[in-house]
């Protein structure tokens, strides 16, 4: 499982990541790469697979990915759009979000090779960072490229109620919908007595989000769910929502307007949204 960084509301592709604790891939024909091709068959990894038992099989597939991660994620993206992009703004966010509140620990849930890390490490120099990721292969990646970064591709090393902060980038969409509970009480344990959780999705209200997540392969087999049923889920798992917003409105190429994003955060037109939570 990796960080997604997603399209933003004018964008023609949306890149995903390539390890997930859910994951279908099913491309029929259009476009279709060598690589696509290698891996038409369906996969699937449930959260209780790629996150706890890690089957054999299943987990050699999942790793597999892992060495194509970086080049698919770039080659998803327009020519005029950086990926760069899509992983500082979500840690830019946060940021914005956590002023004046002190983060020692900070984990990313779902790393993946390590996209946000670099990020974190310049948003956050006072905290020690983090990554999981079930891809032992993406976490080997990550700990070559972040050696100030702490990596583990267990979740059950981390010890509980002890994080400040949790980020989870993408991450629920590739969850079947009867495990995405179990993901938010992992999450949920693993925060500190005043930790947040933000967790950023795909808005699939936005038409141009469904079209391209509807064509990328990394997406094949996931399924979208509405900022409602993120709150739903929080609320389920007896935690607070402090604050939610949609997110992603303007690409690269009009980064210039992204001080706007604030003023239109009701407005449910984002390629994405953010929602943050509170024990």
């Amino acid at each position: 499982m990796g960080v997604d960084h997603g399209c933003c509301a004018f964008r023609g592709r949306m890149p995903t990541n390539v390890s997930r604790f859910t994951w279908r891939i099913s491309r029929p024909g259009v476009l279709e790469t060598k690589w696509e091709a290698a891996i038409r068959d369906p996969i699937r990894l449930s959260v209780a697979r790629g996150l706890f038992s890690k089957e054999a099989g299943l987990k050699a597939e999942f790793d597999r990915f892992a060495a194509e991660y970086d080049r698919l994620l770039e080659e998803a993206l327009p020519a005029s759009d950086s990926e760069r992009y899509f992983a500082e703004y979500k840690v830019v966010l946060l940021k914005k979000r956590t002023q004046g509140r002190s983060i020692g620990t900070l984990l990313d849930f779902g790393c993946g090779t390590g996209r946000s890390i670099p990020f974190l490490l310049r948003l956050f120099p006072e905290a020690r960072v983090f990554g999981f990721d079930p891809s032992e292969e993406c976490v080997h990646k990550a700990r070559a490229s972040f050696p100030r970064a702490h990596f583990e591709s267990d979740v059950k090393q981390f010890v509980t109620n002890s994080f400040d902060l949790v980020l989870a980038a993408n991450v629920l969409h590739h969850v079947t919908p009867d495990q995405r509970s179990s993901v938010i009480d992992t999450c949920k344990n693993l925060l500190a007595a005043e930790g947040r959780l933000a967790l950023f999705e795909h808005n699939p209200i936005n038409p141009l989000t469904r079209l391209v997540f509807e064509r990328c392969v990394f997406d094949r087999g996931a399924q979208m769910l509405p900022m409602r049923e993120v709150k739903a889920l929080a609320r389920n798992a007896g935690l607070s929502v402090c604050f939610n917003a949609y997110t992603l409105f303007f690409p690269p190429a009009l980064s210039a307007l992204r001080s706007l994003e604030p003023m239109l955060s009701k407005v449910p037109l984002g390629a994405q949204y953010y929602v943050e939570m509170a024990k």
